[in-house]
């Protein structure tokens, strides 16, 4: 079923190829695989070693042509054949990208990015044209409405009010900039993909094309599916996996929602509280470590610290947010009386194991290049080489030439489309630094909050989550981090958790009204009320509305601090959570169901726990203490008063 969903979504959305272009689509994408392996490996070819410009320009040759194979203009537009202006724009990116990679090196020892050659001018305007219409196909058209703005902008800066007034340049050199200098186009976003998240992306791809996506599936399944509400717990634990293999929450929810929902809903879960917890899952999944989603490598080059490291920070808040989905779907089902799935539908664990333990291996290697060896851009190689060999000595998977071609096509698919977005947004980049206002921005922000932090930190929560219903994570991160993330430095937090604030804030768009995209895809599974899903997808992911503000008041929760202090913070959390979910579902543990005032209480010391100030902590524990002897009195006159209506 799961394969069925995807391959339905991928014919409703990618143009079908055959014949010639079916060939040049296969042989581009590995030509850029293998330039890719060249540059990471620094392997040396004629006796030369490839400029880092002429590298890009080449991978964006090779990738970000098939975007007009793959993807058609609009829903009129052919499926079974290519038009002819499809063809012309592919042969026009191409030639522009060829240009930048043959003359590299006189665009820097020259200047031609301040003064553009004739030719190059012409090809700069037809490669900005082209990108802002490759990022519409791939994203829609709100991110390429925004590129085309945000690029232009340096035009038009000096009639800009207050902050955003800045001083304009000409079309000559906006386009130089743009098309040649290594700020925009072949900026920090492309660099970062050509460094370290193709890498990333062919072994997400090559663990799913041989098979690891269902093996954790039916893991998880395997696990928790005969616990209490096992469809609920699948759903979370194989989400939690899965998406962060893919990266993609909505891509996700098609995935393992065709199965997850179906399996909650016969669980006993009512559609739209199986629709938002499987949306919670897919989303916070992006974020779960070890293969985080593809804003994180961007986020280590910004911070400029290793992917490890972002990793590291990232792996607490994300553990709460899954912890308190589990506890959540746990007590809605112990007081709704849900059982676990069926025995037949869920796989005994040894012989699952033994099908795919070469899986957890390749996950294991991938941690081990990553974490202890600190081979960030070769790691992913290293753990596709670790998955082919075993596949091949312990004949754990049928290597096959159709799995090649697999291969091909899905990295064709999914390289072509971030590389164009990231050019996109690295044109956004190269206006805001082109005109100064990065730079300034965040000063003048800091001057409009009068250094108030929680104004400030509304401020950026606000910002982020309006971004995020336009655009991807991405841009919206990448925006933010430029505008907002050095303001909140410059008041004294933590630059990793300034950053992760405005990444789970972006990310939030996902599952929260009115656009909770997400949910949205989930709710058309499950066949239930968008809004209603919406509504309980913000109720369930509530850890991700308030963690971030509690990580800047305290690091620990980041990671940051002595090893004491982090696991006192890692407690509390887990405690506060548990008394939240308890509240939030009307379930408690010993006690069973739990009335409204004694929800109300829950609810009021798991916050109190889960603030990073210890006096509140240790009021909430001494609250909590008295209010559970309180419970238990009430619970045993109520016992005795039943008995004794029993016996009367």
């Amino acid at each position: 079923m799961i394969g069925q969903t995807e391959q339905t979504t991928q014919r409703s959305k990618y143009r079908t190829l055959t014949g010639y272009f079916r060939w040049v689509f296969l042989i581009s994408t590995a030509i850029a695989i293998s330039i890719s392996i060249i540059q990471i490996f620094h392997i040396v070819v004629a006796g030369k070693v490839l400029q880092s410009k002429s590298y890009l320009a080449l991978l964006m040759a090779t990738l970000v042509p098939l975007v007009f194979f793959i993807l058609p203009a609009n829903k009129k537009s052919p499926r079974d054949k290519i038009p002819w202006y499809d063809v012309t724009a592919a042969c026009f990116i191409f030639v522009a990208a060829v240009y930048v990679c043959i003359y590299a090196v006189d665009i820097q020892l020259k200047g031609w990015s301040i003064r553009p050659p004739t030719l190059a001018f012409y090809l700069g305007i037809i490669s900005w044209i082209l990108i802002i219409e490759a990022v519409r196909r791939t994203t829609g058209l709100a991110l390429a409405a925004i590129v085309l703005l945000m690029s232009v902008y340096p035009l038009y800066a000096n009639v800009m009010p207050g902050i955003f007034s800045a001083k304009t340049y000409s079309l000559s050199r906006l386009i130089g900039f743009h098309f040649l200098s290594s700020q925009s186009m072949f900026g920090i976003t492309t660099y970062v993909f050509g460094r370290l998240v193709i890498a990333f992306l062919l072994f997400a791809v090559t663990l799913l094309v041989l098979g690891g996506g269902d093996f954790f599936i039916k893991l998880a399944l395997s696990l928790l599916g005969n616990v209490r509400g096992g469809g609920a717990k699948v759903s979370i634990l194989g989400s939690a996996i899965f998406a962060s293999i893919s990266g993609s929450p909505t891509s996700n929810v098609i995935t393992t929602g065709s199965f997850t929902i179906p399996a909650m809903k016969r669980s006993g879960y009512p559609g739209h509280y199986a629709a938002a917890l499987e949306a919670c899952s897919s989303t916070g999944g992006v974020l779960m470590p070890p293969i985080m989603g593809v804003t994180a490598f961007i986020m280590a080059d910004f911070l400029q610290i290793s992917y490890a490291s972002v990793c590291i920070a990232a792996i607490i808040p994300s553990l709460l947010y899954f912890f308190s989905l589990y506890m959540q779907s746990d007590f809605f089902a112990a007081r709704s009386g849900l059982k676990g799935l069926p025995k037949h539908e869920c796989p005994p664990i040894k012989p699952i194991f033994m099908e795919g333990w070469h899986y957890i291996v390749t996950m294991a290697a991938l941690v081990y290049f990553l974490f202890f060896l600190r081979q960030e851009a070769r790691a992913p190689f290293y753990a596709i080489s670790v998955l082919l060999i075993m596949s091949l000595i312990f004949k754990r998977s049928q290597l096959r030439l159709e799995y090649a071609y697999k291969f091909l096509e899905a990295s064709g698919r999914v390289l072509s489309e971030i590389l164009t977005i990231m050019i996109g947004v690295g044109m956004i980049i190269g206006s805001l630094l082109l005109t100064g206002v990065a730079q300034s921005f965040s000063s003048s922000l800091l001057q409009i909050a009068g250094g108030n932090l929680l104004l400030l930190l509304m401020t950026g929560a606000l910002a982020s989550f309006i971004l995020g219903i336009g655009m991807t994570m991405i841009p919206c991160y990448i925006i933010l981090a430029l505008l907002l993330a050095p303001a909140l430095v410059e008041i004294g937090i933590q630059p990793i958790a300034a950053h992760l604030f405005i990444l789970y804030w972006g990310m939030i768009s996902f599952i929260t009204p009115p656009v909770a995209i997400a949910s949205i895809v989930a709710a058309g599974l499950a066949n239930t009320n968008n809004m209603k899903t919406g509504i309980y997808s913000l109720r369930l992911g509530f850890v991700a509305y308030i963690i971030p503000f509690f990580f800047i008041y305290n690091p620990a929760l980041v990671g940051i601090g002595s090893n004491l202090d982090i696991l006192y913070t890692l407690v509390m959390s887990i405690i506060g959570i548990i008394l939240i979910c308890s509240g939030a579902e009307g379930y408690l543990f010993f006690f069973g169901r739990i009335k409204i005032i004694q929800r109300s209480l829950l609810i009021l010391f798991g916050l109190l726990l889960f603030v990073p100030i210890k006096p509140f902590n240790f009021i909430g524990l001494g609250l909590l203490a008295l209010a559970l002897c309180i419970f238990l009195v009430l619970n045993k006159l109520q016992k005795k008063n039943t008995s004794s209506n029993n016996l009367t």
